[in-house]
């Protein structure tokens, strides 16, 4: 069955190119589930605590960001992420894989949080901050988990229309 987001290309290959063409992917639907959970076991918050802070949220509220394991932004770039989570009102999850400068101490974070930021997240509610892996499938799957702020690198992208 040809995909709907593929018909463009299928076309153009069959018809322009004169090519046979077979619809393969994507190769991670066939992973079993338990495999592509494996990663989330590694996470820097529990499943449990997660999970509670999103069952505390409405439907379709939270904004998940999370710019996969190879991105590292430097601190006045973390600055200005933190400074439109906090303007724009709305919950997120933000995971913070590391910094461009390898320094990832608690201590640091007043180089790349506004002041406060911190302290007024956790006193409204609104976020959460994960320094590590996340249970992304965990995220992405529950009902308020309403979008998804991502570098659209292929497990990403695959995971979040899975």
């Amino acid at each position: 069955h040809e995909a709907e987001l593929d018909s463009v290309y299928t076309d153009y290959y069959r018809k322009i190119m004169g090519h046979k063409v077979f619809h393969i992917g994507p190769s991670t639907f066939v992973v079993p589930t338990a495999d592509k959970l494996e990663r989330s076991n590694k996470s820097a918050v529990s499943h449990q605590e997660c999970l509670s802070w999103l069952d505390s949220k409405k439907p379709d509220s939270v904004l998940y960001v999370c710019f996969g394991s190879g991105c590292r932004f430097p601190d006045a770039q973390l600055m200005e992420i933190a400074c439109g989570l906090e303007a724009a009102g709305s919950n997120f999850i933000w995971v913070v894989l590391g910094k461009d400068n390898g320094d990832d101490n608690d201590e640091e974070e007043e180089k790349w949080l506004p002041k406060g930021f911190k302290q007024r997240i956790i006193e409204t509610g609104r976020g959460m901050i994960i320094k590590g892996w996340a249970p992304q499938l965990l995220i992405l799957h529950h009902p308020s988990t309403g979008g998804f702020l991502t570098h659209c690198g292929w497990n990403s992208v695959i995971e979040g229309v899975s």
